[in-house]
């Protein structure tokens, strides 16, 4: 998951910046219930509150861009075909033919 941002420097410069999302976070964060919205019972309302990641940390991109102005923040996912077929006993260099899958799979056509 990444973020796609537009910002504006205090030139007056357009610029563009990729956050990417560190795929070790969960995708949804539960929010805490505000401490008055306990009933009288003693028991939690049964309603669960959720936020999506990328929905925070664009809410929070002025504390990563501090000076800038936020104009546009847009999530997306870029995922690629990443099937590598190898025959080894028609690789005279499995290295190379290693290094030559990484690449056409790194520019591979996207899936989704």
């Amino acid at each position: 998951m990444n973020l796609a941002v537009v910002l504006r420097d205090e030139d007056g410069e357009e610029l563009f910046a990729r956050v990417k999302i560190p795929n070790s976070f969960p995708r949804l964060l539960p929010l805490k219930r505000p401490s008055n919205s306990v009933r009288k019972n003693g028991i939690s309302p049964e309603n669960h509150y959720f936020v999506w990641i990328e929905q925070l940390i664009a809410a929070n991109l002025d504390k990563l861009f501090t000076g800038m102005e936020i104009l546009e923040a847009h999530p997306f996912r870029v995922t690629r075909d990443a099937d590598t077929v190898i025959q080894e006993l028609e690789a005279s260099d499995l290295l190379e033919t290693m290094e030559q899958s990484v690449r056409q799979r790194r520019f591979g056509s996207v899936v989704r």
